[in-house]
């Protein structure tokens, strides 16, 4: 059985909202997917289409599998950097404040 791994490094949105919009889809199918994703209001669905046809674009390249021979292992999602920001504030101050990153992984399953 092969397995396609393709990684998403430094998205720029917060692994709770990600994994929001994973939750949602993650029963489907991917045709399902590609075809749900696009239609959804949320930044995240953007973030996790691209990163799904980078995968069903790999494994059709690399190892000439069709779409309909592939279903999802696994999707994982975890804490990325944390950049740290200043805004101004009145009197001459600052606040910190802080953008997470996250790491998106998605593994394909070619099946029987």
């Amino acid at each position: 059985m092969k397995q396609i791994k393709t990684i998403a490094r430094n998205v720029h949105i917060t692994p709770r909202k990600l994994s929001l919009v994973v939750k949602m889809v993650k029963s489907k199918t991917i045709q399902d997917m590609i075809d749900y994703l696009p239609l959804m209001s949320q930044n995240g669905a953007r973030i996790l289409y691209k990163t799904l046809k980078t995968a069903v674009a790999d494994a059709k390249a690399n190892y000439s599998l069709a779409i309909n021979k592939l279903q999802i292992k696994e999707i994982k999602i975890d804490k990325g950097s944390v950049m740290k920001r200043w805004r101004p504030v009145s009197r001459g101050r600052a606040h910190s404040y802080r953008r997470q990153t996250s790491i998106l992984t998605i593994v394909l399953e070619e099946t029987k």
